[in-house]
């Protein structure tokens, strides 16, 4: 009788093991974006987020504000020391204002699309297809002692763009790992890993970010996250 209960267990396993493996990316996905309360952020027509900058293991912190409104208008404010830099899209024209600086930069065409990649309410796993993007799912990984689903994007040209580690407790975004461009065009592996996730008008955000750059960790603090307050069109176009 022991034998054939040992035989049943293992059976079991076996068929878990499968329908674990059966699991696709699509799968997975649908499940973070259930969790992630994808429903509720698709309604949002405004997103305006606050958080201490820092960087570990240094002195001193910054606030970064970041508006979001719908379709691809972001602007990004970063204050230090009474010095503010700032950063923008209108949707079609982005630009820059730096410290000391009396008149707003332009962005080339490459800049712009690079920055309005940061302006969606939604976030990627949510618009991937729309944007031409695959998923594939690799497996289950263990990051930082967290079993996650290992899922990795790619554009048309079979070139990754991101990697995601989701959860497998919680469906939540764990990590992310990307490769950004730095100073002189190097670039530079970025590894974000989220934590602290609270819930924003039914909507789940992470209110902790730290992102590994190599040489360097920056720790973003979320203070706010306030949907639907209202920005006007002006708050993003480039001054005059």
């Amino acid at each position: 009788m022991k034998h054939y209960s040992r035989i049943v267990i293992a059976f079991i396993s076996l068929i878990l093991i499968a329908v674990a493996a059966a699991q696709t990316a699509e799968e997975v996905i649908a499940a973070n974006q259930k969790a992630e309360g994808a429903d509720i952020k698709a309604k949002f027509k405004t997103l305006v987020t606050t958080a201490k900058m820092t960087v570990a293991y240094q002195e001193g912190e910054a606030t970064r504000t970041v508006y979001k409104k719908r379709p691809d208008k972001i602007r990004i404010e970063i204050e230090a020391e009474g010095y503010k830099l700032v950063m923008a899209c209108d949707g079609k024209e982005g630009w820059g204002l730096a410290p000391r600086q009396k008149k707003a930069e332009s962005m080339d065409s490459a800049e712009v699309d690079e920055f309005k990649q940061n302006a969606s309410i939604d976030g990627e796993l949510a618009t991937y297809k729309s944007k031409g993007l695959t998923a594939t799912l690799i497996g289950k990984v263990t990051r930082d002692s967290v079993e996650t689903n290992k899922i990795v994007l790619k554009n048309k040209d079979d070139k990754e763009i991101a990697t995601y580690f989701i959860d497998t407790k919680t469906n939540l975004v764990y990590q992310t790992m990307r490769d950004e461009q730095g100073q002189g065009g190097r670039l530079i592996k970025v590894i974000s890993t989220f934590s602290d996730y609270r819930d924003v008008n039914g909507a789940q955000y992470a209110f902790q970010v730290s992102q590994n750059m190599g040489s360097m960790i920056q720790i973003y603090t979320v203070e706010s996250i306030e949907a639907d307050t209202g920005i006007a069109d002006a708050l993003f176009a480039k001054p005059k």
